[in-house]
């Protein structure tokens, strides 16, 4: 997973980082990822995925929020965070565009 930390432009962060600990999945009994890696752009997840199948590394998403059902604990493998991505745009009366990482309560004041 070397590979993630050394090319990909977004921020990755790994047990120890500053911040590991706010973006990782902590309460999960299936264990914590060994990297989570915060996109910023869609370049970011394409990279991202890029590298995580040349390595042969399990990959999991989060979009901007929780996940109840620890879908985004990927024990050894690593975490795509697009919570940077929270984008929302408000074109017209009937037409809004969301970004991957857009959470509702974000929405709900847009509107």
């Amino acid at each position: 997973m070397h590979a993630l930390k050394e090319c990909f432009v977004g921020t990755v962060l790994a047990p120890g980082d500053d911040g590991f600990d706010s973006v990782s999945p902590a309460l999960s009994p299936a264990g914590r990822p060994s990297f989570v890696a915060r996109a910023a752009t869609p370049s970011d997840v394409v990279e991202a995925i890029r590298i995580a199948r040349e390595e042969s590394v399990p990959i999991s998403v989060r979009s901007g929020g929780h996940s109840r059902g620890q879908w985004t604990t990927t024990p050894g493998g690593f975490l795509l965070d697009l919570s940077g991505m929270n984008t929302i745009e408000v074109l017209g009366d009937r037409l809004v565009r969301l970004g991957t990482g857009a959470v509702w309560g974000d929405v709900a004041r847009a509107l």
